[in-house]
């Protein structure tokens, strides 16, 4: 017999069995990378079928023309990814050709549709008691992108549109992975009570791309507080009295007083000690009032302090006093 030596046969060689695409943000265009399939026997090596046997939409292969590669051909194949879903994604490329011991190569693609992940603390801010008539309080919210993909944020509304809640400084609308901004916000108010703001951030993060910051605040009120009635009763005629009175704030904002005076001139009471101006909280100022009757009939007044206190606006100070009738002896 004649011995013809071993038989001739394909030998089927790829560039590598897999291969990764990294993080790729949806936008982006798609990435491409290079398979080289080769014949490294000494056979023609026919390909009969390039295919995903695990399909995902992110990856596309381009067009594979010739099917059949003489020994030492090399053949390209180009694989694109381009993420149609956020995190990990992956497929698996089958390769089947005549190949004696090697008829199936499986190539395994791996890659991550990029995520953004916005995080937004705190998302509930509280200016507690802010007084009118100081400076506007600022406050501020931190966004970070804690995920691995571009954060946009399209939209930040002020809801209930609340004029003593607003936002002074913007921040910026996209984040790269990692990055922080500050949004600031601001709180003057104009009236008394307490006011509630919610703000509404939109972005593209995929798992909650609307979230709401709600904001509160009340405005630090004054409340003053003085003696309703002072009787200086009963005096001799010729003489006078002098009493002192506090006017004290008992609340939590500055107190203005603004002016204190009679309604109605009278000339029997007399402001000795007057104040205008500022009253912190939990402190006084002292004023002092003269009685000095001019007849016998009893005398009264009123005695008003105009402030800023929302409740009690102008609050009023009965005044009472008479001048003892002297007694005839005989």
């Amino acid at each position: 017999p004649v011995d013809m030596g071993p038989p001739l046969i394909p030998d089927i060689e790829v560039s590598f069995l897999q291969y990764d695409f990294g993080t790729q943000e949806l936008t982006d265009p798609p990435t491409d990378t290079v398979l080289e399939i080769g014949n490294t026997g000494d056979y023609p090596l026919r390909i009969s079928q390039i295919a995903q046997t695990s399909v995902s939409n992110s990856f596309l292969l381009g067009p594979f023309v010739n099917n059949e590669l003489f020994p030492g051909e090399i053949e390209s194949l180009i694989i694109s990814y381009k993420p149609t879903v956020h995190g990990p994604d992956a497929s698996i490329l089958k390769i089947d050709s005549n190949d004696p011991d090697e008829p199936s190569v499986i190539i395994l693609l791996a890659a991550n549709g990029a995520t953004p992940k916005l995080e937004i603390s705190p998302l509930t801010v509280d200016f507690g008691s802010v007084d009118p008539l100081n400076a506007p309080a600022s406050l501020s919210v931190n966004l970070t992108n804690v995920g691995d993909g571009l954060i946009e944020i399209s939209s930040i509304q002020e809801l209930k549109a609340n004029l003593d809640i607003n936002i002074s400084s913007y921040p910026s609308t996209k984040l790269t992975p990692g990055q922080n901004t500050t949004m600031q916000l601001s709180y003057l108010p104009t009236d008394s009570g307490k006011d509630v703001e919610k703000i509404e951030v939109v972005s593209n993060d995929p798992a909650n791309s609307v979230q709401k910051i709600t904001v509160k605040a009340r405005t630090a009120d004054p409340d003053i507080e003085a003696p309703p009635l002072i009787d200086f009763g009963t005096i001799e005629l010729g003489t006078s009295l002098v009493k002192s009175f506090d006017i004290e704030n008992l609340g939590d904002g500055k107190l203005h007083v603004s002016g204190v005076s009679f309604p109605q001139s009278t000339g029997t009471f007399n402001l000795k000690k007057t104040f205008a101006g500022y009253i912190l909280p939990g402190s006084s100022e002292t004023l002092e009032i003269e009685y000095l009757p001019d007849d016998y009939t009893p005398d009264s007044s009123n005695l008003q302090v105009v402030s800023n206190d929302p409740v009690d606006p102008i609050y009023t100070v009965s005044l009472l006093g008479a001048s003892g009738i002297p007694e005839i002896e005989v």
